[in-house]
């Protein structure tokens, strides 16, 4: 079998049908299977997914992303694997179906795809986007890491594939969604802390767990930490995402004179930021107004 397309799934009924009917046009051109893992569903989850495969399983959830992911490896039988998740629904997958009727992807071990996070359930133009690998070439070595903000372990070459998938899963204004995945997201990463107290990459997840919940405070002494620990780092250009994260906590502090200071100290090492030139205008726009209202009153 040429591809296995597996989901891990838990109370997913919101979006979940959107989700697989957006894959059948993968599973009816191309050699593959969909494998669904729930890890405890409650809700009508379970019934939607059989409404597509029959190779729906149950596992206990041990608050482990990498461990269920991992369990859907050991079921696939595809040579590559793509991964999606119940939140997230495909549009145009043309080029996905190419990648591998052309033989590209005999050219390549990994490929990304194009994440839109949706803003608002009101108006789906509002996104921003990221870049996730999704889809590897299931080899020996290949498996998942860490029990949340799960690493694959990929390998190069990686192919960019001009996808798009839609991501419903923080939506700013459904605030009870946001609010459980939140608790739970850092649930998770304090206990994994425990383990690796030094880890950045867990202090950054921390950070942009409060603030999903706007706790910018709480979130901004994580960042913090993490920024201690890479501050002195030979190439901090690998690390933006912990001074984009920083100004956005700041900005949401109203904390100009900081929001100042780190956009300027990103810029040095990716002058691409667009949404940091942005941070830098507001700040300087703020700090400048409340600079010049403190020499209006002292004068009064």
């Amino acid at each position: 079998m040429l591809l296995s397309i597996g989901l891990m799934v838990k109370n997913e009924e919101k979006y979940l049908d959107k989700c697989l009917k957006s894959l059948q046009v993968i599973l009816n051109n191309l050699d593959s299977e969909l494998i669904i893992v729930d890890a405890g569903s409650t809700d009508n989850t379970i019934n939607i997914a059989k409404k597509y495969t029959n190779k729906v399983y149950s596992h206990k959830w041990n608050n482990d992303f990498s461990e269920i992911r991992n369990i859907i490896l050991d079921y696939c039988k595809g040579e590559w694997f793509f991964f999606i998740d119940g939140d997230q629904v495909l549009e145009d997958c043309t080029e996905f179906i190419n990648f591998f009727i052309d033989n590209t992807y005999k050219k390549y071990k990994s490929a990304t795809i194009n994440i839109k996070e949706l803003e608002d359930s009101n108006n789906e133009d509002l996104f921003s986007i990221s870049v996730a690998v999704r889809l590897f070439l299931k080899d020996k070595d290949f498996k998942f890491i860490n029990a949340i903000h799960e690493q694959p372990l990929l390998k190069s070459p990686i192919k960019n594939l001009n996808i798009f998938c839609k991501h419903y899963g923080y939506i700013s204004n459904d605030i009870n969604a946001l609010k459980i995945k939140s608790i739970r997201n850092i649930e998770i990463l304090k206990k994994e802390l425990e383990k690796k107290p030094d880890d950045v990459y867990f202090l950054y997840q921390l950070a942009l767990s409060y603030g999903l919940t706007k706790d910018y405070s709480r979130g901004l002494n994580y960042i913090t930490q993490a920024y201690d620990l890479i501050k002195h780092s030979n190439d901090k250009s690998n690390y933006i995402y912990i001074y984009q994260t920083l100004c956005i906590l700041y900005f949401n502090l109203k904390d100009y004179y900081n929001l100042e200071y780190y956009s300027k100290e990103a810029l040095k090492y990716n002058t691409t930021l667009m949404d940091i030139y942005y941070f830098l205008g507001v700040a300087q726009k703020n700090y400048k107004k409340m600079h010049m209202q403190y020499l209006h009153s002292s004068h009064i």
